[in-house]
């Protein structure tokens, strides 16, 4: 009961807060903005969002061959959007990356250290991506911004990349981590065998920063989606905006407290976004946009899973009986 519990809860509260929001903006004030929307440049922005998913592929991909795990592009395809649908239902990010590494270690039942680590290599450069981004857009159009609780954000946001670059690049940082551990030589030894599959990318520098480069134009054209979702919508403002606010938003956003990031993805957006004097309504209007494309490819991949990759996984299933 508790798993379920959770989700519920979870639903339960992106709803409320989507609620608070269209008690505190006129729906008519939405409505307005969405039947002004220019549907080519919609059409556009849909396009690149779902290119920045193929990119996330071949991302997985790289991460995976650094860790000597040669997996097919076509494979891995189905497995990363197949698990978009989860994004759905349960929090976040964290069930995509358990579905996907878990019926990739179901195939790979060897790997599951370099599986995981493959999935954590992977969303600590989609973050350090967004932090380089945030902070080489706020040096350049920082003086634009001169709301405290922005420039709070971006502080935060460096301290976190900076110590989870830190944990992860650091034996000496993670012996620290083991002291507090106490006894428990099982764990340490585990965990150890663990971070070494972490640590391989401080030594093939030249991978890590290939995997960087992918994170850093995926970043940077979600950036873009909201920004050409912003111009559907006739918002006309400096871009360097929603390279420092997207980031923020974005973090929040994968943060599991909410099914798809609904609720907190808006309240935040619409938070940030009044913060530079765009109205309320046409923010919350770009944000709902965007968690409209993730229900789309949320689906796409639900309908993927269930025509290919369920009948592999029960091929798997009675092999393996065999």
């Amino acid at each position: 009961m508790k798993p379920k519990f959770f989700v519920f809860l979870r639903i339960f509260v992106g709803l409320s807060l989507v609620f608070i929001i269209f008690k505190l903006i006129p729906y008519q004030e939405l409505i307005g903005h969405l039947k002004k929307t220019n549907l080519y440049i919609l059409g556009l922005a849909f396009s690149i969002f779902f290119f920045t998913h193929l990119l996330g592929v071949l991302r997985w991909k790289v991460v995976l061959k650094t860790l000597d795990l040669n997996i097919k592009f076509k494979e891995l395809f189905f497995l990363f959007f197949s698990s978009l649908f989860l994004n759905l239902i349960f929090p976040s990010l964290i069930a995509q990356d358990v579905f996907r590494g878990g019926l990739l270690s179901y195939k790979q039942p060897n790997s599951l250290k370099k599986i995981t680590a493959s999935l954590i290599i992977d969303r600590f450069s989609g973050f350090l991506a967004l932090t380089l981004i945030v902070l080489i857009s706020f040096s350049l159009g920082g003086n634009l911004v001169r709301s405290r609780v922005i420039v709070f954000s971006v502080l935060i946001l460096t301290i976190l990349m900076f110590f989870s670059f830190l944990f992860i690049g650091s034996k000496q940082v993670f012996r620290v981590f083991l002291i507090f551990l106490g006894k428990a030589e099982r764990l340490k030894g585990r965990l150890t065998e663990f971070h070494n599959c972490l640590y391989i990318f401080r030594k093939k520098s030249f991978s890590f920063l290939k995997i960087l480069s992918i994170s850093l134009v995926i970043q940077s054209l979600v950036v873009a989606v909201f920004y050409i979702v912003g111009l559907s919508f006739g918002l006309r403002i400096n871009f360097l905006f929603y390279f420092i606010l997207i980031p923020i938003v974005m973090t929040v956003a994968n943060l599991p407290l909410t099914s798809a990031g609904l609720g907190t993805r808006e309240f935040t957006m619409v938070y940030l976004f009044s913060k530079i004097g765009v109205e309320k309504s046409l923010a919350l209007g770009i944000s709902l946009m965007n968690f409209f494309f993730i229900v789309i490819l949320g689906l796409l991949g639900g309908v993927l899973y269930v025509a290919f990759y369920s009948r592999r996984l029960q091929s798997y299933k009675q092999n393996s009986r065999d």
